[in-house]
């Protein structure tokens, strides 16, 4: 070859082509609870068959509301405690003791305008997925409290720490963190002809925890569609939840 160099930028390149073929992307390391049996947790965490949050945001949106009627003055909470259980014979089974403390905050003209609620519960629920036992904590804001509203709407960060068991793999327990943050859930109020309901809002969940098989994370989105049904997207796969059952079903 009459031009040395370019030979020599000739055998570089053909050498960086061949490390990239050969470089490939390892395989992701199988965890030992999959994203499926994941989304089952994270759904007994938003359905109201095992007290999640389709249930307790109906605690928080009825004590924030006689905290703002009541308005006992800007900055003054009221405590609240309540036991939900389940009822005979249901699919899920569960036992929760509710801490609910409802503080009143006011405008720049010392009106009353909003609610920040601290919830915090311990107990545990069971089904044919899964047993776990758990303690809960949400710190959620309440606004749509004016009589004309038609709509609650909150924000809300979620945690719960606990233990977990699953039915199909007895070998298949551990502890468990889920952390949820939802935001702009619009919850249509209670009138005589309907139920208060989730219409929609956003959000994300991660979950982590421990087995005697190893470490499993994951993280995601969520997405409240009405008609009693969020969707919850955990490694690249989605999940229709039941907000009332707390069945999951891939879609």
């Amino acid at each position: 070859m009459n031009n040395p160099l370019k030979f020599i930028i000739i055998i570089l390149c053909i050498g960086v082509i061949a490390c990239k073929k050969e470089a490939k992307t390892p395989p992701p390391i199988p965890q030992p609870i999959s994203s499926e049996e994941s989304a089952q947790m994270i759904s007994g965490a938003l359905s109201s068959g095992s007290d999640g949050f389709a249930a307790f945001s109906n605690d928080i949106s009825n004590y924030s509301q006689l905290a703002y009627i009541s308005n006992k003055g800007c900055g003054v909470a009221r405590i609240d405690s309540v036991i939900r259980k389940s009822l005979p014979n249901a699919a899920t089974t569960y036992y929760f003791k509710h801490k609910i403390i409802s503080q009143l905050n006011c405008d720049d003209n010392h009106h009353p305008d909003n609610v920040t609620s601290d919830l915090s519960f311990t107990g545990f629920y069971e089904n044919d997925k899964l047993l776990t036992t758990t303690a809960i904590t949400s710190v959620t804001n309440v606004t749509g409290l004016i009589k004309t509203s038609p709509n609650y709407t909150m924000n809300v960060q979620y945690s719960s720490t606990g233990t977990f068991k699953l039915k199909a793999d007895t070998t298949l327990n551990g502890t468990t963190i889920i952390n949820i943050n939802l935001n702009n859930i619009v919850i249509a109020k209670f009138t005589p002809a309907t139920q208060a309901i989730i219409d929609n809002g956003t959000g994300t969940v991660s979950i982590n925890g421990n087995t005697k098989k190893g470490t499993f994370t994951y993280s995601g989105n969520i997405t409240f569609e009405g008609n009693n049904k969020a969707l919850i997207i955990l490694d690249r796969t989605s999940y229709i939840v039941n907000l009332s059952t707390g069945t999951i079903s891939k879609k």
